[in-house]
């Protein structure tokens, strides 16, 4: 969202378009911090795995943090409104939910119906028995 804040005060992206570029640039640094820094720990237990994913919260937090501050900052981008007799539906609000509706549906369908979903969740489930089974756990999207 400190993307999508820059991207909205200081170049007049549109919030939406702005979230579209944001999904692949985000895509591209997962892809780096996963080789740089939980690559190293996956094969270990579940405390290092979650240790290290911790600590890459905790820097991108702080980075935030120093870069913005913690006062809250705002991006005054409005949908217009939908109003339903003594209830006003914010058109914001409804694309929010709608996005994330599909979102979510696109997550179930690709994890249930696609061969690497089906690699993933047996990889969460038990990667020993993954393992066994021929699916390799650390690049479970093959």
């Amino acid at each position: 969202m400190f993307a999508i804040y820059l991207l909205f005060t200081h170049a007049g992206v549109n919030p939406y378009i702005g979230l579209l570029l944001l999904v692949v640039m985000a895509l591209i640094f997962g892809v780096i911090v996963y080789i740089i820094s939980l690559a190293r720990v996956i094969q270990a237990g579940y405390l290092y795995t979650l240790l290290g994913t911790f600590a890459v919260n905790m820097i991108i937090i702080g980075i935030g943090t120093t870069v913005f501050s913690t006062s809250p900052q705002n991006v005054d981008f409005s949908l217009g409104s939908i109003n339903l007799g003594p209830i006003i539906l914010q058109g914001t609000r409804l694309f929010a939910a709608a996005a994330s509706l599909v979102m979510t549906g696109a997550l179930y369908l690709f994890l249930y119906f696609s061969r690497p979903g089906k690699a993933i969740r047996a990889v969460s489930d038990n990667r020993a028995a993954a393992e066994l089974m021929g699916i390799p756990s650390g690049r479970s999207w093959r």
